[in-house]
């Protein structure tokens, strides 16, 4: 009785997880953005070297994400301006990079992420790069971890 019922349900389930929206994208307040919000694509592509540590990014002080390597995140944020950083790991330390940006609304910003070492540390270069440029290297690119959690 209960494996006829569990292969009853398995269909269900399946539609159930199906029909749930994607999150596809983490905000910075729980205001409902409207279309005058901004959108600010972060991505981090294929690098071999230190491809197993991730990178938090953080909005004013406040976590976003801890980026991966081959993975993006979307997030958005009401127009003004923005203070990015970023540390290795998950290390509760002074940020090392620093990304300022006067946001616009209803403008999308793509932002570029490239691993950057030295001999005391490793850090996080962020740089906006063109739509064009940020779209052909996403196309490979998967939704980071935290998109799946974002509400």
């Amino acid at each position: 009785m209960k494996k006829s019922l569990t292969i009853a349900l398995l269909p269900l389930m399946g539609l159930f997880l199906a029909a749930q929206p994607h999150a596809g994208s983490r905000v910075d307040s729980k205001d409902a953005f409207s279309a005058d919000s901004s959108t600010v694509y972060f991505y981090r592509g294929s690098q071999f070297y230190r491809a197993g540590v991730n990178f938090t990014i953080r909005a004013n002080g406040e976590e976003i994400c801890r980026l991966s390597n081959k993975r993006y995140l979307v997030y958005k944020a009401l127009p003004g301006k923005v203070s990015f950083t970023s540390v290795a790991g998950g290390l509760n330390i002074p940020d090392k990079e620093k990304f300022d940006i006067e946001l616009e609304a209803g403008k999308s910003y793509y932002i570029q992420c490239d691993v950057k070492t030295s001999f005391v540390a490793d850090r996080l270069e962020m740089t906006e790069v063109m739509p064009s440029t940020a779209k052909n290297k996403m196309e490979k690119l998967t939704a980071d971890h935290c998109m799946r959690k974002a509400k």
